[in-house]
């Protein structure tokens, strides 16, 4: 897909910025934080496909649809994406 005026321009990092940081394993699990309807407060507990850097070095993980709905937020706060396997899921 080419961007438009409409759609965001992800921030991916380079390539030097990505050495640091080991391939996900499947051992990895999303970072976010929900709330179930009991609510009680958990992570979110799927595989992690996607590993976002923050300005401060600090990284965190996401499954598939945790990144895709945080990917505002991280990119409002200049969080660089360094990991994606999000094409893993493609059949």
């Amino acid at each position: 897909m080419t961007p438009t005026m409409d759609t965001p321009v992800m921030d991916v990092a380079t390539t030097s910025e990505t050495e640091h940081w080991p391939e996900l394993t499947a051992a990895e699990r999303c970072d976010a934080r929900t709330t179930g309807l009991d609510g009680v407060r958990s992570t979110c507990g799927a595989a992690a496909l996607v590993r976002w850097v923050t300005p401060a070095g600090n990284d965190l993980v996401f499954c598939a649809h945790h990144s895709l709905a945080l990917e505002p937020g991280l990119l409002a706060q200049n969080a660089k994406l360094v990991t994606d396997q999000r094409d893993l899921l493609k059949p």
